[in-house]
């Protein structure tokens, strides 16, 4: 094994070391999920009871392999002859060991029968667990049954057939189309907690500055109250000296001005404004400034004037699509959730919540509290860069019973984590990649109160991948593009175990669209490469 092998497997070691509590960050491809295995079975060679530990994944499947590798681990040495095991538990300690072998071998076996067994498992698993324990502490139906994604959708689409007809579902059908309905009633559902109650017109007007209705007469309604009549008219009469579009102007205008419609908010906009809103750089000809002696401070005015007016129509439409959404949100939430206690039925952020509120702030939060403590001395938490806040919650208020009263005892429960937040996906289920930092502070300051300070292990080394894609991945994420991977900003850095192992990257120029292709004749085939398509193939 070489240098860098040698440094990683002793972080590793560290890691694993069950005698203290670790917030490990880990790069992708740096063994942590090895960590963790090796963590579990040293907590059970310490004599910790199969029941007590507590393992939380992102996935199910992540759980199943951490099982599938941990059981192995057990399983072989129930099996090895002296020599071998006791060779496999100095690598798993790195020293000398000081171990019942006969124990050892014992582990498999109590793993597997003792009641409850070990507790590898999802955030949403033992919230399940928990709320069945405590139904009616948590407010949860005694014999719900879980909604899970397939029969979600199908009940959130039911939900929408029934709204088709209403005005609702209109207003929001006005604006999108038939997927982007559908992908917005899910996102609707994800978010159901911004959805409740009445919607609020007054938090909305004061959000966008507008005024109800949200509607564009208000881009009218700004460019009549702040123009000043004899600028514009000045205006009129010196385009009506210039050339003939300028003249065209000037009747376009003139007609505007007399009517005072919102066309006259939209003749502004469209004779002094760009598409973005600025202002144009030429907006008259030389015979047109010649004709009127104040035409800039005019021209000023009536761009301001268009300026304010685009503000005020952009606002209006911003408001309008919030009260829309608004709308729609709380009438696709309250028949979501009367269809899921209709049938006592709970999603999985029912099973996060409804768990949280159980253990943090319900009257019987301490009880509860009392009664599961007896059942967790130590937690392990992997991919912790995607635990949302709610779901840390759950595990802040479990870990804070270690160090209150009597849950003291011993000083020997822990707290394990690792994660990266390079690693993190980003809004799904609720995923907030700085909580990672945050919580890591919190857990800090609450551990070393208690005179047993976690310790901090980074793992570095990728397992993976060659020393020419590691190095292109660390020069692209410096300076300025850290920023989107971590909320310090830090420089990426990975160290190759593979120094060896032969890689290479190649950069492409980027290939522009070919405009004649993207817009072929009507009689051309009909499976040529769609219009948002960056290259032919």
């Amino acid at each position: 094994m070489n240098a860098i092998g040698d440094t990683a497997q002793q972080a590793q070691r560290r890691a694993a070391d069950p005698a203290g509590s670790v917030w490990v960050a880990a790069n992708a491809g740096s063994g942590k999920t090895r960590v963790l295995t090796e963590r579990v079975a040293r907590l059970l060679l310490e004599g910790a009871p199969p029941q007590k530990i507590l393992c939380l994944t992102y996935t199910k499947a992540a759980a199943a392999e951490m099982q599938s590798r941990l059981f192995g681990m057990l399983g072989g040495w129930a099996m090895m002859e002296e020599g071998a095991l006791r060779e496999q538990l100095s690598a798993l300690t790195g020293g000398e060991i000081n171990i019942d072998l006969d124990q050892a071998r014992r582990l498999f076996a109590e793993a597997l029968e003792t009641p409850g067994g070990l507790k590898i498992q999802t955030i949403h698993a033992f919230c399940d667990s928990l709320l069945r324990r405590f139904p009616l502490e948590a407010g949860a139906p005694p014999s719900f049954r879980m909604l899970e994604g397939r029969e979600q959708k199908a009940l959130v689409a039911e939900i929408m057939d029934d709204l088709a007809g209403g005005p609702v579902f209109q207003d929001i059908a006005a604006l999108l189309n038939e997927d982007a309905v559908d992908s917005l009633a899910q996102d609707v559902i994800a978010n159901r907690e911004r959805f409740v109650g009445e919607v609020d017109q007054a938090a909305i007007a004061a959000a966008f500055n507008a005024a109800p209705p949200f509607d564009q007469n208000a881009a009218r309604l700004v460019a009549i109250e702040a123009l000043d009549d004899r600028a514009l008219l000045a205006m009129i009469a010196a385009y009506a000296a210039g050339t003939d579009k300028e003249q065209e102007k000037a009747n376009r205008l003139r007609d505007a001005f007399e009517t005072k419609g919102l066309a006259l908010a939209e003749g502004l906009k469209k004779d002094f404004l760009t598409g973005k809103g600025t202002p144009l750089a030429r907006v008259a000809t030389k015979a047109s400034k010649v004709a009127e002696p104040n035409w800039e401070a005019h021209t000023n005015h009536l761009i301001d004037i268009a300026v304010a007016a685009r503000e005020a129509q952009l606002a209006a439409i911003a408001a309008d699509r919030t009260a829309r959404l608004m709308r729609f949100g709380a009438a696709l939430v309250e028949r979501y959730e009367a269809a899921k206690a209709a049938h006592a039925l709970l999603d999985f952020d029912d099973l996060v919540g409804k768990a949280q509120a159980l253990l943090t702030s319900s009257e019987t939060a301490q009880w509860a509290l009392y009664r599961l403590d007896g059942g967790v001395d130590h937690i392990l938490v992997d991919e912790a860069q995607d635990t949302s806040p709610e779901q840390w919650a759950v595990i802040r208020a479990i870990a804070e019973e270690f160090h209150a009263g009597e849950g003291a005892r011993d000083g020997g429960r822990t707290l394990f984590v690792v994660g990266d937040e390079k690693q993190s996906i980003y809004s799904f289920q609720g995923a907030a990649p700085g909580e990672f930092n945050r919580m890591r502070r919190h857990f800090d300051e609450r551990f070393l109160a208690a005179e047993t300070p976690m310790k901090g292990e980074e793992l570095a080394a990728s397992f993976r991948s060659a020393p020419a894609i590691l190095s292109a991945v660390d020069a692209v994420f410096q300076d300025d593009a850290a920023d989107g991977l971590s909320a310090a900003g830090a420089p990426v850095s990975h160290l190759a175990f593979h120094q060896a192992r032969a890689g290479r990257v190649d950069l492409w120029p980027l290939v522009e669209p070919d405009v004649d292709a993207l817009d072929p004749e009507p009689w051309s085939p009909v499976d040529m490469p769609a219009r948002a398509s960056r290259a032919l193939v």
